[in-house]
């Protein structure tokens, strides 16, 4: 029950809660990607439409990588060893650093010259930091809706 009107709140889904957490980090990922097209010369998108369907691929491209890293430290989970542990560590960074420059690509892919992440090494250290910035700026979100509660 809310104080001011005595209705009870009322509660949400597991669905409603993930479509909530995946729109805000959607929006964010649009937030990031538009501000580093318009202040960095490394990032370069043609348009608005181009940040809003790159922002949603590159949520969708996040997640499948997290789901595939859920997996990867499941399988590691149950062994036992210091040489598990160190497997563990290295597939799952190789995992989240081969994965940025599977994304890259991609994007490249379906975006061509529409959106385009100069500077060196073609572009890969522009796009990691915008990546990083979108991951940080999700978590910042998170951390400040927590402490609403």
């Amino acid at each position: 029950m809310t104080e001011t009107t005595g209705i009870a709140a009322p509660t949400r889904s597991r669905a409603q809660r993930a479509y909530e957490r995946t729109l805000l980090a959607v929006l964010l990922n649009l937030v990031m990607l538009g501000l580093f097209a318009e202040h960095w010369s490394w990032v370069h998108a043609d348009s608005f439409s181009v940040l809003l369907i790159a922002a949603l691929v590159l949520q969708l491209l996040l997640q499948i990588t997290i789901q595939v890293e859920q997996a990867l430290a499941g399988f590691f989970v149950n062994r036992a060893g210091r040489g598990a542990k160190i497997a563990r560590f290295f597939s799952t960074w190789f995992l989240l650093a081969g994965s940025k420059f599977a994304m890259l690509g991609i994007l490249s892919w379906v975006f061509s010259d529409l959106l385009h992440f100069g500077g060196p090494y073609h572009g890969v250290i522009a796009f990691v930091v915008v990546v990083m910035s979108m991951l940080l700026a999700e978590q910042v979100a998170v951390r400040v809706y927590r402490r609403l509660a």
